[in-house]
């Protein structure tokens, strides 16, 4: 991972929203179950715009994988990169 990687990935994970959604996927991955923009921003009592943006800077950041299924778009957190990210931190110490 180079550094501007790890950068772009510190800074969508500054948010608190944006973890809550990392969180919200992580314990739904463990029951196998991915999620679409509505069920995160219900369960997180959120519009669905604010969602999608914060969907949107997650994926840019490689942080989630974002499956096309018909007209609904299905999220899930990127584990292996969330590790690497992880990693790169604990690297600078």
């Amino acid at each position: 991972m180079t550094s501007a990687e790890l950068e772009k990935r510190l800074k969508a994970l500054s948010s608190t929203l944006r973890r809550q959604m990392l969180l919200l996927m992580k314990e739904e991955a463990s029951k196998k179950n991915v999620l679409t923009v509505q069920e995160i921003s219900e369960a997180l009592g959120i519009r669905l715009n604010v969602a999608s943006q914060n969907l949107s800077v997650l994926a840019s950041a490689d942080l989630i994988v974002r499956i096309q299924r018909g007209r609904y778009a299905l999220y899930v957190a990127n584990a292996d990169k969330i590790a690497e990210t992880a990693a790169g931190v604990r690297s600078l110490a």
